[in-house]
């Protein structure tokens, strides 16, 4: 069964690299040293001891007197 001719978009366009002169971005990046140490957000979280709850902002209040 013959399909019909579609165009590839996977292959590249006829016009080629439209800007060869810029340098490739991949070698102009610095290369970082990997750190030895586990990065905080990946280190698994540690205990807390539960603490006092906030105080709630809706509760209703009495009328203030000195006003």
């Amino acid at each position: 069964m013959l399909l019909p001719a579609l165009p590839n978009p996977i292959l590249p366009m006829p016009g080629g690299n439209p800007r060869p002169e810029l340098p490739n971005p991949k070698l102009a990046l610095p290369i970082l040293p990997k750190p030895k140490f586990p990065l905080p957000a990946l280190a698994a979280p540690k205990f807390c001891a539960p603490t006092l709850a906030a105080p709630r902002l809706n509760i209703p209040t009495l009328p203030n007197p000195t006003l």
